[in-house]
């Protein structure tokens, strides 16, 4: 199983940005009830802060250098069912400029995590749903384009053959018949494509190299779109 990395970095960002804006949390881990209360907000707030800026779509080479600091270990699940995140707390401490070291040296974060194999069980998509935010595929849009003109030139007035269309797109006979199916997605598996709001790990090769059932909910189902 090929895991990704991409995704999982995401995730523990997400998952240090929640454990820094939790008081709680943060409290307990770093023995903070031993300060004043001053004291104590003055911390709860640098670790907000430092949590926002780990969360950051775009981190920096810094923001790398203090994430390899704080992480001191990943540790995935039986089953990848989720993974231990481990953090170190006497960096933490010194990152945000505790003068007394906490108790304990590190505090475990346990993360479930919803994973499905995809590809033929060569990769593993953490959360593998429809993302919130655009992120277009050119591969994948430029299929769905080519499906719908390989349609209209198959289905016109001025009916051609595939082997023909083929040609004239300069691409082989089997391909343009598994381009073609793409053509018959459900519409709104297809503009979720088009406006780059399929699920992350849906590639090419998932739409060109397997079955794609005719029944709309089936292939919502079968492309991570349900």
């Amino acid at each position: 199983i090929r895991l990704p990395a991409a995704q999982i970095e995401s995730s523990v960002c997400a998952e240090i940005k929640s454990y820094l804006a939790n008081p709680i949390q943060l409290s307990d881990s770093l023995d903070l009830s031993r300060l004043a209360h001053d004291i104590q907000f003055d911390i709860q707030r640098k670790a907000a802060e430092l949590g926002e800026a780990l969360g950051r779509p775009t981190l920096t080479s810094s923001d790398n250098v203090i994430i390899r600091r704080l992480v001191q270990s990943i540790k995935l699940k039986p089953n990848i069912s989720g993974y231990e995140l481990q953090i170190n707390l006497e960096e933490l401490a010194s990152l945000l400029d505790l003068t007394i070291m906490p108790t304990a040296t590190t505090t475990v974060i346990n993360v479930p995590i919803k994973l499905t194999i995809c590809n033929n069980g060569k990769k593993v998509i953490i959360g593998n749903k429809p993302t919130q935010t655009p992120c277009p595929n050119p591969p994948l849009i430029k299929a769905i384009k080519s499906a719908h003109h390989i349609k209209s030139k198959y289905m016109g007035v001025d009916r051609l053959s595939l082997s023909n269309i083929a040609a004239e797109m300069d691409i082989d006979t089997r391909q343009a018949l598994r381009t073609l199916k793409l053509a018959y997605l459900a519409p709104d598996i297809q503009l979720a494509i088009l406006s780059g709001l399929q699920p992350k790990g849906l590639l090419l090769k998932d739409l060109i190299y397997q079955n794609i059932p005719t029944a709309w909910d089936e292939q919502r189902s079968l492309l991570g779109f349900a």
